[in-house]
Formats: C-alpha cells, sequence, structure tokens
C-alpha cells in the first residue's frame, strides 16, 4: 500500500515539474514571452457622408411670406385648418407696422430693392409714409386650397422675414429639407442615399436626393443676402417624422463595399515616419510594413501590406521584432 503511495507521489510530482516546464521553457529558451491580445484584419463596406442639418415639410407647400416684418392685428387661422384659395389668412395692422419701419429708418432708405417691385423708385424721407402705405398690405390670403401646416405669427407681434408667416401643405408626404456646407455642395447629387435621425425617434429613416437648389438667406431690413445650397430628400417610408421636426442627416456620397481595416492602437510608425503593423507567426512576432488610406470610424484602411489571413498584434509598446509571445485571440 505505502509502495504505490509512493508511486502515485512520484508521477504526481514529474507531471508538475513537466507543466511547468513546458509553460516556462520558452522563456528560458528565448527570452521574456509576452501574452498579447490578436486581431485579424476585417474587410467591410465603408461609407464616406457629409452630415447636414435639416428639417421636415410636407413634399408640397406653399409659403406665405413677406420680406418685411409687418405687425399682426389677427390671425384667421389655425394649424390643421382646411382652406382654400383666396381665404384670408392674417389681416395686418398698418398703422403700427408704418411705426415699426419709420423707427428703422435707416435701413429703409438703404432697401431700395423693396421699393423697387412696386415700381417706387425715388426715396427720401419726406415720402417715405406714402411709399410705405403702397407697400404694406392690408391681409395675406391663401395662394392655395390645403391644409394650413404651420403660422409662425402672432397677433400684435412683428413677424420675422426669415421664416414664413403661413405654410399650407397641398398633401400628405414628407421630405427632408437640407442645408448643405458650403465646402461640400460640390459632392452632392441627385440619388444619393440619406440617412436621417431626429432626437424624437430612435429609428434612422432613409430618403434619397431628388433636388439640389441654391437659395437665398436674407436679414430683414438691412438684406443681407447670402447663398444657401439646399437638398430635398424624399423620405422612402411611413415614419412618425412629422413637419417641423429638426433633424440631422448623412449624404452618403460614396460607398466602397469591401476595404481592409485595422484598428488605430494597431498601427506604428518607425524614425522615418513608416507606418508597420506587429504581426504573429507561430510564436514570433515580425514588423510588416504598410500602406493606410483614410481614417475611418472604426481603425485605418490598409491600402497594402496586409492579407485576411494575417494576425496582427494590439498596441503593446514593450513588444519587439522577433519577441515570442502568447496570444489571445480578441474580436474586432
Amino acid at each position: 500500500m505505502k509502495l504505490n503511495f509512493k508511486k502515485y507521489l512520484i508521477l504526481f510530482c514529474a507531471s508538475a515539474f513537466l507543466c511547468t516546464a513546458i509553460v516556462f521553457l520558452p522563456q528560458f529558451i528565448y527570452g521574456e514571452v509576452h501574452t498579447i491580445t490578436t486581431y485579424q484584419p476585417i474587410r467591410c463596406p465603408v461609407e464616406i457622408s457629409v452630415t447636414c442639418s435639416g428639417r421636415i415639410r410636407r413634399m408640397e407647400e406653399k409659403q406665405v411670406s413677406y420680406y418685411l416684418p409687418i405687425i399682426p392685428q389677427s390671425i384667421e387661422v389655425q394649424e390643421g385648418d382646411i382652406i382654400n384659395s383666396g381665404d384670408r389668412l392674417i389681416t395686418i395692422d398698418q398703422e403700427k407696422t408704418r411705426a415699426m419701419l419709420l423707427a428703422n429708418i435707416s435701413d429703409l432708405l438703404a432697401s431700395r430693392e423693396v421699393f423697387s417691385e412696386f415700381n417706387i423708385h425715388e426715396i427720401n424721407p419726406d415720402n417715405l409714409y406714402g411709399n410705405l402705405s403702397a407697400i404694406i398690405p392690408d391681409a395675406f390670403y391663401a395662394p392655395t386650397d390645403g391644409v394650413v401646416s404651420s403660422v409662425n405669427v402672432i397677433p400684435y407681434s412683428p413677424s420675422n422675414p426669415q421664416e414664413p408667416l403661413v405654410t399650407i401643405a397641398k398633401d400628405s408626404n414628407l421630405v427632408a429639407v437640407l442645408d448643405v456646407p458650403q465646402e461640400s455642395a460640390l459632392k452632392i447629387s441627385e440619388g444619393q442615399i440619406v440617412k436621417i435621425s431626429c432626437s424624437a425617434i430612435n429609428d434612422v429613416i432613409y430618403g434619397t436626393i431628388t433636388n439640389i437648389m441654391s437659395t437665398t438667406s436674407e436679414r430683414s431690413l438691412g438684406f443681407v443676402q447670402t447663398n444657401v445650397m439646399e437638398a430635398i430628400a424624399v423620405i422612402h417610408e411611413d415614419t412618425k417624422l412629422k413637419p417641423g421636426f429638426t433633424i440631422t442627416a448623412d449624404i452618403v456620397i460614396q460607398r466602397d463595399e469591401c476595404v481592409t481595416v485595422v484598428p488605430y492602437e494597431a498601427v506604428f510608425q518607425d524614425d522615418n515616419n513608416r507606418e508597420y503593423v506587429m504581426i504573429k507567426k507561430g510564436n514570433r512576432v515580425h514588423a510588416r510594413m504598410i500602406q493606410t488610406g483614410r481614417e475611418l470610424e472604426s481603425g485605418f484602411e490598409v491600402i497594402s501590406g496586409l492579407s485576411s489571413t494575417d494576425v496582427v498584434i494590439n498596441n503593446d509598446d514593450n513588444i519587439r521584432d522577433g519577441d515570442f509571445v502568447i496570444s489571445k485571440h480578441n474580436d474586432y
């Protein structure tokens, strides 16, 4: 019985020694052993997009606007009203409107474009009151049948000439009106896909650019004009979006079906600013020179130097070319 116990004890000690040797022998032979995290380069589609702000409106709308501020006496309609062409929308308080405009006489005298539309070509302070009487309407009327989708004025408060007084929707279909940054205007074209997001809903909504136009933004009285590029995107699906919602949209200007991507932290530079990654072959590390392209959300695009079968080592400044490693794979 004692003999069998000694045999088991010897066998146990020998096994333990052998396991320890297997673990630590490479370290004695090759030097320090590194435990590393590795990735395999992924190939994935990549989209390049232009981000814009915008708003939702009906596809067919008529806006009732005026390029001077006016003071309404009464508002005859409210949102949701069904109206006919010619219905009165707003009644103007002409006396209060004239007084407000005369208080800004210097800006009015500089705004000759407004008066020229009414064939008033000579403007001076003596006849300004009469000129204003000619250009201030007594009321605004509906230019078409439809449904009132927005009213942006209140009684006895000056209107904002940069906003429509009343908007009339002619159908229920929605479009996104996008303000395109000037530096990106030449990249936008009809047919491009738009991804729309809104703080009021959680879903991403898709649309397609159908129209691109240059519009003019005006500042009241001073009439400073700014050219703005707008893109109209038709929305593909029924959504919870409502006219007037403020949105953010990504216009997809380029899509590459398959590019190689590695994490940012896996790419190093040598003393000559050449980029490289550390590759694991067997239990050894080797430096591999690569050429990177675009900086994407998930990492660098790799143009050359890697294949899909290479195993890339994650960032570890202590690893050198030729080091012995033990790896644990990490999904990327």
